[in-house]
Parts: C-alpha cells; sequence; structure tokens
C-alpha cells in the first residue's frame, strides 16, 4: 500500500465504496454513494488502482476508483460556479452542435473562466465549454429557489439507492441537493442529516400520523426515509416503493410507513 500525500482531486461521476472489493457485488452496498461530476475528493492513500479518502462536499469517506479521477492543474483551484439544470454538458466547442465531452449533474461544481466567453458558452478550466444558461455563479448560490421548489423538478427522476443525479436519485440526496442549490450544507444521509446541529427541531403532533405541526419546507423523517413539505398536506420525496420521485398526500406516507415500517413520522426539522 503506499501512502499518498493529501491532494485535492477532481471527481468524474462515480461510486465512493466502503471498500473496494465492494465493486464486484451484484447489490449497491448500503454505504455506498455516487459521487458527481466535479466535486473534490481528499486522498490519503491509494492501493492497487484505488483511492482511499473523503469527499469536500459533505466529508463522506471510502474509496473510489483512481480511473474516476482527474489531477488539479492547480492544487489551489477551487470552483467558482455549480450546474443548475438537472442535466447537462460540457462541450468540446462552444456549439450546441458540438461533440458534449463529459455529463454534469445538478449541483455539479465547476470552474470557470469568465472573461471566456462565445455567444452563450463559458470555458471551462479544461478547455471545455458549458452553456451559461445552465450554470450559476458561486456567490449567487444562496439566493437560490426555496429547496421544495427546487425538489419539485425533480418529479418523475427515476430512484436509484446511493444516486445523487437527476438519473437516479435517493430519498436523502433529494434533500441534500435541494438545500445545496439555496447555500445550505446538509449531510449525505438521513439519519445524520436528522441529527444535523443546524436547524430547528420541530415538535411532533399528538402521534405518529398527525401532519398537523407540518408547513411548506419542512423536512420530515420516517424509519429509513425522508422528504420535503411541497404543501401543508404533500410531500416531495424519492420514492424506493413506487422507483420515482413523486409529490403525495403525506398523511398516506405516514400510513405507509406506519403499515411497513412500525413507524409514521418520526422526526420534523426546519433547516
Amino acid at each position: 500500500m503506499q501512502k499518498a500525500d493529501k491532494a485535492t482531486i477532481r471527481c468524474a461521476q462515480s461510486w465512493i465504496l466502503a471498500h473496494p472489493s465492494e465493486a464486484d457485488h451484484k447489490k449497491v452496498p448500503s454505504t455506498a454513494t455516487q459521487a458527481i461530476y466535479g466535486e473534490y475528493f481528499e486522498i490519503d492513500e491509494t492501493d492497487q488502482g484505488w483511492a482511499k479518502g473523503r469527499l469536500v462536499t459533505d466529508g463522506y469517506e471510502g474509496w473510489v476508483s483512481i480511473s474516476d479521477l482527474s489531477p488539479l492543474k492547480d492544487q489551489y483551484q477551487r470552483h467558482n460556479a455549480y450546474c443548475t439544470a438537472l442535466i447537462s454538458h460540457i462541450y468540446e466547442e462552444p456549439d450546441i452542435k458540438s461533440k458534449p465531452r463529459s455529463k454534469i449533474c445538478f449541483m455539479s461544481p465547476l470552474t470557470l473562466d469568465p472573461d471566456q466567453n462565445v455567444g452563450n458558452f463559458v470555458a471551462t478550466h479544461d478547455g471545455g465549454w458549458v452553456h451559461a444558461k445552465h450554470i450559476v455563479a458561486h456567490y449567487e448560490i444562496k439566493e437560490g429557489p426555496a429547496p421544495y421548489e427546487t425538489a419539485r423538478r425533480f418529479i418523475g427522476c427515476p430512484y436509484l439507492y446511493g444516486g445523487r443525479c437527476a438519473d437516479g436519485i435517493d430519498c436523502s440526496a433529494l434533500i441534500q441537493l435541494t438545500h445545496a442549490r439555496k447555500g445550505i450544507k446538509l449531510p449525505r444521509d438521513s439519519g445524520p442529516q436528522r441529527e444535523y446541529e443546524k436547524g430547528v427541531t420541530v415538535e411532533l403532533g399528538a402521534d405518529d400520523l398527525d401532519i398537523r405541526p407540518l408547513s411548506t419546507g419542512d423536512v420530515v423523517f420516517f424509519p429509513g426515509h425522508v422528504g420535503i413539505m411541497g404543501s401543508d398536506e404533500t410531500i416531495i420525496h424519492a420514492f424506493s416503493d413506487a422507483m420515482m420521485v413523486r409529490e403525495d398526500p403525506v398523511a398516506e406516507i405516514a400510513q405507509f410507513y406506519k403499515d411497513t415500517q412500525g413507524a409514521g413520522i418520526t422526526a420534523i426539522r426546519r433547516f
């Protein structure tokens, strides 16, 4: 095993695993998560084509294939923009007919050169081009829409366990990414999100099926599940039972988890 200097590198869309041996599993391990294009991964050590470290975005630790990583040209280089389209592309040339170089996802961090633009395209740090209508500057991120409004954009996207992109997303990733669009950093998984020190805990109702404390934008937790209120009575969530992101009556979802997991609403948080 080779000990590596800590370095920040640019991550392609890939999977972070608890151990390289999990790459051969037929099931996505419970500890696996997707790293989206442009995220930074800090390396602690490397071993036989794998790198161990953590995502800078949320501190998620694990192993990633070195083939999915590319070194930064400048170790101090940092992103200055985000992708705000659910799915977009980096192009070879500043032309909509140009061949796409890479697919990027919602909230993919980007390093752009704002002084180099051609029409509606802005140059990336490595010679690619991204459409200006699909990006937002880093300093403008806190001016984004409310998280529940962003969550509604994902309705219809497929559910994918461990996924963090519009072509496949799970329940806690939906909460993390939609809050990130507003400049609110949350942990990756629903358990840490529930216990996160930032935010306000809302007192539960008379029982775990009582929805009366809920308001639009509340983050609602169930056993092994989480969603965000799209109104006082509906919840937007990446629902594995439906295999897609949906907006459902929260009373029905609470009853579903009561029937299948033994408890309905377990916590309510406001971030």
